[in-house]
């Protein structure tokens, strides 16, 4: 690891792809303040492939974390948020997620609220030549469980069944993700396969997860069902079509426990996912919108 010299500053974030991904606006924002050669310690390299800033990435492992100590760079650990003592929910945090993150950077002034993908963009794999959207069963798999972020499989289906009329359809996601009628297989690609096919779609549909900001970071509007566990303003963008509900308990930010049987995601209809799309298709030919918000000075809460 020495090979890489001394970093500037060094990083490391105990989450998921998703998280790791999101993390990429870090070294963006740096790299606007002229702080380069930075190092992020992750299991997820392929997330910050062909990155301008001459970002290193090392395994994150505690043979990484002593070298930093030993050279007196140690890292900073970023967050957005932080579990509750019930280790099934999360505290909901006050501000959008990646802006959390930021909080912890020493960065001040504008930041732009979105992920970057720097991989290419171009890989021949299954682009068909005709119109196609990417799609993600409601099923997800992931590393930490979260059955409060899942949608119903038979609506979605429903939604397949009169969009396959008019575009072919991709499937992406975990090869454990159960296959979806009238979908293409594209389970179980790389990463940079996945984003490869989201960046030449018309748009993705789903829920939140890696794969929605994999989307954005590729400049690709969603439509995404929120239900009601978080809110689009606190892990969402607004170039996408988000759904949400407003039950008293939202957001709760729970990820398996519902007491009032996910009733956030059973008030989402089929046809309020197919009219969502169609607001979207209208949108497509617009330049991407773009939250930004502004970080005072110094700021690390």
């Amino acid at each position: 690891m020495l090979k890489y010299g001394i970093p500037t500053r060094a990083f490391h974030f105990g989450g998921g792809l998703g998280d790791h991904l999101l993390c990429t606006a870090v070294f963006h924002e740096l790299a606007k303040r002229g702080i380069q050669n930075c190092w992020m310690l992750s299991h997820y390299p392929e997330i910050f492939q062909n990155n301008p800033f001459g970002l290193k990435v090392v395994l994150d492992d505690w043979k990484s974390l002593k070298l930093l100590e030993k050279i007196k760079s140690p890292t900073t650990l970023l967050f957005y948020t932080k579990w509750l003592n019930n280790l099934d929910q999360v505290e909901s945090p006050p501000n959008h997620i990646i802006f959390e993150i930021l909080k912890k950077c020493d960065i001040s002034g504008k930041v732009d609220l979105r992920p970057y993908w720097y991989g290419n963009r171009s890989i021949n794999v299954l682009h068909p030549k005709e119109d196609y959207i990417c799609i993600q069963s409601t099923s997800t798999h992931s590393s930490t469980p979260m059955l409060n972020k899942q949608w119903i499989e038979d609506r979605l289906i429903q939604c397949i069944e009169v969009l396959s009329k008019k575009y072919t359809i991709i499937q992406i996601g975990s090869p454990e993700e159960p296959k979806l009628p009238l979908t293409k297989e594209g389970r179980g690609l790389s990463i940079s396969e996945s984003a490869s096919l989201l960046s030449n779609a018309q748009f993705f549909l789903g829920q939140v997860g890696f794969l929605m900001h994999l989307a954005r970071a590729v400049d690709t509007r969603s439509v995404i069902i929120f239900g009601g566990r978080e809110k689009a303003w606190q892990s969402g963008y607004p170039c996408n079509e988000n759904l949400e509900s407003s039950p008293p308990c939202s957001p709760c930010w729970q990820n398996n426990i519902c007491d009032n049987h996910k009733t956030c995601m059973s008030e989402i209809q089929s046809s309020d996912v197919l009219a969502a799309i169609n607001r979207l298709e209208e949108r497509i030919p617009n330049p991407l919108e773009t939250d930004s918000a502004f970080l005072p000075e110094y700021s690390k809460n």
